[in-house]
């Protein structure tokens, strides 16, 4: 049982070959922006896809979308690849299992040409993508997630009580928050990992892909929320450190829709 975790988004300005219909207003490059809450959407509700060349074979061991709005059930998500971009029969082809707003596919596939194909013609409203990720899981060699984590849904409102004593409230959304605590060595002989991870973390703007269970289907687009004060506890041995680092992280809310 693992914690994993992704940085790297491989789709990007120069990835992000196609869609097959592109709204005007919420349009392809969001699909990698790293803000979910700002989603891409297509014009129509079936047969729908998002084309990406990688330019060579490359490793793929996740797929994950955020803040989409197809349905159980009634939706099909199909992540396809080959290495000439026509999908031939018998290209890989691997369904992903449906969770609301956000889903992942751990999978393991080194190809240059990747499809994303949906279809949910029973949605009220034209289908939506917040951002695609493609990319590399990771966990940690020397660092343990220590037992028990807080985390829970964060709800955004806005309330207001009159000079008489009517309470008004608002409800806007909701996003999510985690804090995590990693212990690990640190020796002459071994890279700090967790170090190089938040300095990577905060190179990428302080968003990565979460996983807290590698055996749970949960995923989340994170951000990391500490600047400072990450080694919680330090105690030195003869040769080495063991370290509590301490993780706040702040998971991407959807935000609003535009009509």
């Amino acid at each position: 049982m693992s914690m994993l975790y992704a940085i790297n988004n491989l789709i990007n300005l120069n990835t992000l070959v196609a869609t097959s219909t592109e709204d005007p207003v919420y349009v392809k490059e969001w699909l990698y922006d790293r803000r979910p809450s700002r989603p891409f959407r297509f014009t129509v509700k079936t047969a729908q896809w998002i084309k990406v060349n990688l330019g060579a074979p490359m490793q793929i061991t996740l797929a994950a979308l955020f803040n989409h709005n197809l349905q159980d059930a009634v939706s099909s998500v199909l992540l396809e690849a080959d290495n000439a971009g026509a999908w031939p029969p018998g290209c890989y082809q691997q369904a992903m299992t449906w969770r609301a707003e956000d889903q992942r596919l751990l999978l393991n596939q080194t190809y240059q040409w990747w499809r994303l194909a949906v279809s949910d013609a029973t949605n009220s409203e034209n289908l939506q993508v917040g951002d695609f990720f493609l990319g590399n899981w990771q966990k940690f060699a020397y660092g343990k997630v220590q037992p028990g984590r807080a985390d829970g849904p964060v709800l955004h409102r806005s309330t207001y009580t009159t000079p008489y004593g009517q309470l008004w409230s608002s409800y806007f959304g909701k996003s999510g928050r985690f804090e995590i605590r990693i212990r690990n060595l640190s020796s002459a002989a071994q890279v700090d990992e967790l170090q190089t991870f938040i300095e990577a973390v905060a190179a990428a703007g302080g968003t990565f892909v979460f996983m807290p269970r590698d055996t749970l289907p949960h995923v989340y687009y994170v951000f990391l929320e500490n600047e400072e004060a990450f080694a919680q506890q330090i105690v030195a041995g003869p040769t080495e450190e063991l370290r509590d680092w301490s993780l706040r992280l702040r998971v991407l809310n959807k935000g609003i829709t535009l009509l």
